[in-house]
């Protein structure tokens, strides 16, 4: 059984993808530099949604090696696989997606009659991204489930200072694993 969920999470951003500025007549308009909630003195940002697509497989596991329904058992050295794979991004493409854009969220099973054990793995993708404008700067490549911050810094902007995008970091925040691990193929489905 497969099941599916594409209604996302929340992020918080400093930068807008882009910025219309309205002022009175007579004022001048100010470059934002796409900033948002900048007093002069903080940056504030905005949280926003954003697409998450996370999908869960369930399987039917044997408790001994006597079905060959399926590759593997659910015995205490594969439960043990499950919790080493568990919050690591794919290492390899996997159900269609490349490296570095699906975490495995985790595993639950349960007992179920005869002695096999129905087990669902959780997972999340999160696209990578190339080429990621953050005010003046290019962020080259962004894994999927990297995290990316920014730095602000003062820049003088006509009559006031404006925070502005100063440095972007990617930094990796998960270790990646082997999800051919799981014995459920990689293949996507």
């Amino acid at each position: 059984m497969i099941d599916f969920d594409t209604s996302g999470g929340s992020q918080h951003i400093v930068m807008a993808k882009a910025t219309t500025s309205y002022v009175p007549a007579e004022a001048q308009v100010r470059d934002v530099k796409n900033v948002i909630g900048d007093d002069g003195r903080r940056v504030h940002g905005v949280d926003i949604g954003f697409a998450v697509y996370r999908f869960s497989e369930e399987w039917t596991l044997p408790d001994s090696a006597a079905s060959n329904a399926v590759p593997t058992k659910c015995d205490s050295a594969y439960r043990a696989i499950l919790k080493d794979l568990t919050f690591k991004t794919n290492a390899g493409a996997f159900r269609g997606f490349a490296a570095g854009e699906v975490l495995f969220e985790g595993a639950t099973g349960r007992r179920i009659q005869g002695g096999a054990f129905a087990v669902t793995y959780k997972f999340a993708v999160s696209p990578n991204a190339t080429n990621v404008a953050v005010g003046d700067i290019t962020v080259a490549s962004k894994p999927g489930w990297a995290y990316l911050d920014v730095r602000m810094a003062d820049s003088a902007n006509a009559d006031r200072v404006l925070q502005v995008a100063a440095q972007a970091n990617v930094h990796k925040v998960y270790d990646s694993g082997d999800f051919s691990t799981l014995k459920i193929g990689v293949a996507a489905i």
